[in-house]
């Protein structure tokens, strides 16, 4: 079990702000619905892979069978396959995208972001890969900002470790806004 400080606790106040980020870009529809259980698990994960470098199982494999359940209540209501077969073929190149740089830096991107990238993907793959894209693209971004920022205080070396959750999480939201308008 992972022990985290009693400040991870905060990281459900910004869930309110997500949601009403969410419910902003898509309404009362069925693509807010799947966004509710990323907008609640974002604060969470952020804090938690700040403070301790670890994306846990226990917030990630429900968040994702939950959100494969809604996708695929979703196109049996429809009667779409597409509604099941998008966000799925979305996310799944999401996470090999991931998983290649998992496998290519040798764990420089960990396994809790090839797990984290599924579920965004999931919450987020109808609406097309190259939001995800771009979303990868951006937290590369951050976190290189980041990473050069903290070379600049030398508080770390070329071979420290950083945590990347939280800049696919922060990716992530500030990408929906931007590119769905």
């Amino acid at each position: 079990m992972i022990k985290v400080k009693r400040s991870s606790y905060l990281g459900l106040v910004i869930a309110p702000l997500l949601l009403a980020i969410a419910f902003e870009k898509f309404g009362a529809s069925f693509q807010f619905l799947v966004a509710i259980p990323l907008a609640l698990i974002s604060g969470p994960l952020f804090i938690i892979d700040a403070h301790t470098m670890r994306l846990p199982n226990a917030i990630t494999y429900p968040a994702t069978a939950l959100l494969l359940a809604m996708n695929l209540s979703y196109a049996i209501f429809t009667g779409e396959s597409g509604d099941f077969i998008d966000p799925v073929a979305n996310s799944s190149l999401f996470f090999m995208l991931f998983l290649f740089l998992h496998l290519a830096t040798r764990g420089g991107v960990g396994a809790g972001d090839v797990k984290l990238s599924f579920v965004i993907g999931l919450s987020l793959g109808s609406l097309g890969f190259t939001l995800l894209f771009a979303i990868a693209m951006v937290s590369f971004i951050f976190a290189s900002l980041y990473s050069l920022f903290k070379l600049a205080q030398k508080n770390v070396g070329l071979k420290s470790k950083i945590p990347f959750g939280p800049f696919l999480i922060l990716a992530t939201w500030v990408c929906l806004p931007l590119l769905l308008r």
